[in-house]
């Protein structure tokens, strides 16, 4: 979202950018508005105190938003699932509201397998639907999660917009600093089952290659003793990202998940592929990206070593600044950020009586 902001700004839009927080923790952002209401608790707290601090959140939100209306045209927002004050504020709000859809909603909600992800998930397939059919229109990362969210409403003729992913572009060229061995990068906040770690690692047992594969993220405790039996592995929990972007330049590829097909998704647009691409390091993932078909630094393939070690090879030689001016069309936030632009004004024009601007 700061990327956003700044992307904004270089194109001179009229365009605010804001993250709603529960409450002030860590480095305070210029983007965070605070909850007034929602403060930090100390200790445990129990299942029905969450519940209602997220209530009490989402409610805070949305009333935040209702009295930001008169100072902006339209509301371009994440969607929130299974969220009642969203529809709430839907029937209120007399501005156009976009929704910004980054999963499918209710396959993801069923993924976690438990009797609280179910009930979301079933809430979600009722409330949902009476939310996005009331939005103006569907924003979505990826062609598949647009596709999603058109057999949810059975809204065909309905205005939606693709909007990849995207970073700002570093100025400075990435160093190379591979050496004779194959490195390899997996970066996760959490190795979720859709990460695919698990398929991975039985891959790694069976093989006798020759390779080092940095794991930086928070790893599930059932796979922690495997992963700690293997020399070829190196845990380094949670890094900064200048520690990341050191790892970057001593890797020859970086991995995305491998099992997306766990939250029924074939396709996505994730930043830790931009990342890999803006460091000069080809990725490889289980998944369709939204990148063009024939983009060389990117490439689909199983959860099995030996095939990622094939791609390694053939991007030994490759320089960091092809492969991160190559990729910089398809992932610098100025330019998606504009088209996105572009799309909204052209449907408001088409749409509205009052004419549209992001121009100051």
């Amino acid at each position: 979202m700061e990327m956003e902001l700044e992307a904004a700004k270089k194109a001179n839009l009229d365009w605010s950018v804001k993250v709603f927080c529960p409450y002030k923790a860590g480095e305070i952002s210029r983007l965070f508005e605070f909850s007034k209401l929602a403060q930090a608790k100390t200790g445990k707290s129990s299942y029905w105190n969450r519940v209602c601090s997220v209530l009490k959140l989402s409610h805070e939100y949305h009333s935040w938003l209702l009295s930001k209306e008169r100072e902006v045209d339209i509301f371009v927002l994440r969607y929130h699932p299974h969220d009642l004050f969203q529809l709430c504020f839907l029937k209120k709000t007399r501005k156009p509201v976009y929704f910004v859809h980054h999963t499918l909603e209710v396959p993801e909600l069923y993924s976690s397998r438990n009797v609280t992800g179910i009930i979301k998930g079933l809430v979600e397939k009722v409330m949902g639907k009476r939310a996005i059919i009331k939005s103006k229109a569907t924003i979505g990362v990826t062609s598949e999660i647009i596709e999603y969210e058109i057999n949810r409403t059975r809204q065909q003729n309905r205005k939606t917009i693709l909007y990849p992913n995207g970073i700002l572009i570093s100025e400075s060229i990435p160093k190379d600093k591979r050496g004779s061995v194959p490195e390899i990068l997996f970066v996760a906040n959490h190795f979720q089952i859709w990460q695919g770690l698990d398929l991975l690692l039985e891959s790694i047992e069976k093989s006798k290659s020759v390779f080092t594969l940095h794991l930086v993220g928070n790893i599930p405790s059932k796979e922690m003793e495997r992963l700690q039996k293997e020399p070829r592995i190196i845990l380094h929990g949670k890094l900064t990202a200048a520690q990341i972007q050191s790892l970057s330049e001593s890797s020859w590829v970086g991995l995305s998940s491998l099992a997306l097909y766990r939250k029924q998704m074939a396709e996505a647009s994730t930043l830790k592929v931009r990342e890999y691409l803006n460091n000069g390091l080809p990725a490889y993932a289980a998944y369709r990206e939204t990148l063009p078909i024939n983009f060389p630094y990117y490439k689909q393939g199983n959860p099995d070593i030996a095939q990622i070690l094939n791609y390694c090879n053939e991007m030994r030689n490759v320089s960091r600044s092809d492969v991160r001016n190559a990729a910089a069309p398809y992932i610098d936030k100025a330019i998606l950020l504009n088209r996105l632009k572009d799309e909204i004004v052209k449907f408001e024009e088409l749409t509205s009586v009052t004419p549209l601007s992001f121009s100051p």
